[in-house]
């Protein structure tokens, strides 16, 4: 299992509640990811799953290794489930490239 940490900050208003803590974990290689992030009063709930690409293509390619992640985000204030969104997330992340110094 691995541990997920971090800050938070609002989009809309950076400065208006934040940085929040972000606390989560994954477990079972990507079969599961379960974080959470908010405010004090409501907070947001991932659940789902990565899936991980090694980094080469069908053809036999180097590509950058990659994960997917597919999952839901539920909203909660006072420990309650809100109709809404967010939803469905879905996406795939990539190793970001460095800037030169």
């Amino acid at each position: 299992m691995a541990n997920i940490t971090g800050l938070w900050y609002p989009l809309h208003n950076p400065s208006s509640t934040g940085p929040n803590p972000v606390t989560g974990y994954i477990a079972g290689n990507g079969d599961v990811i379960n974080c959470s992030w908010g405010t004090p009063d409501s907070y947001h709930e991932l659940q789902g799953t990565l899936a991980y690409s090694t980094g080469s293509g069908p053809s036999g390619e180097v590509a950058e290794p990659s994960a997917y992640l597919n999952g839901d985000v539920t909203i909660f204030v006072n420990e309650n489930p809100q109709p809404g969104g967010p939803g469905h997330v879905s996406g795939t992340g990539e190793k970001q490239p460095l800037a030169a110094p």
